[in-house]
């Protein structure tokens, strides 16, 4: 988790470069180019968001699949691999489903790109420490979990989805809200009723 929010830091860093040479009198030929992030879904698309805050350098995001699409049958169309291929910085989850990836890649025009697979950063196993929230679906009677963590610049909150191991019951096997909690997981990229999220499953937790 560390690394990945030190990357982060990186992608805000280089925001406020893009801001800092906007100022100047005499801007280089491509100073004038708005900082460019491809994330492939939601889950990346958010976090980044998040990071961005405000976003004072107009960075411009982009998300490749959109809610409904399948993510492990996706395949990017010619104007996604453009966008990849020229980007500042790319984000995506990593694993099997994003196998495309390696090649966009190679053909990619921007050597200087920084990738971020959320895979190789996060590992398989995750720990996270947070605040504790949950979300109750009436509808569904359903209770989800997750854990409200801090950005690396500390100025925004961003929530991680966990699915406890075992059977476990709200609100007896959980803490209040906004407790100080520790998670460890196995990060996952899943998919409902066509969208998909991330998540830490088979989940354990101490508070």
């Amino acid at each position: 988790m560390k690394k990945l929010l030190s990357l982060f830091t990186a992608i805000t860093l280089m925001a406020g470069c893009f801001t800092a040479c906007s100022t100047n009198a005499v801007p280089a030929a491509d100073e004038n180019k708005n900082l460019q992030i491809v994330t492939t879904i939601f889950p990346e698309y958010d976090w980044v968001m998040n990071i961005l805050g405000e976003n004072p350098a107009g960075a411009e995001v982009t998300m490749l699949l959109d809610n409904g699409k399948d993510l492990h049958s996706f395949q990017p169309t010619v104007e996604d691999i453009l966008k990849i291929s020229t980007c500042d910085v790319f984000v995506y989850a990593g694993g099997e489903s994003d196998e495309w990836v390696n090649d966009v890649l190679k053909e990619a025009t921007n050597k200087d790109m920084i990738v971020i697979s959320l895979m190789d950063e996060l590992g398989n196993a995750v720990k996270m420490k947070g605040q504790f929230v949950f979300y109750h679906d009436e509808e569904k009677d359903q209770y989800y979990y997750a854990c409200l963590i801090r950005d690396a610049m500390a100025c925004c909150s961003q929530g991680l989805e966990f699915i406890p191991a075992g059977d476990c019951v709200y609100p007896d096997d959980f803490p209040p809200a906004l407790t100080e909690i520790v998670v460890t997981g196995v990060f996952n990229v899943l998919e409902d009723n066509g969208e998909t999220y991330c998540a830490l499953t088979d989940a354990d937790y101490y508070y």
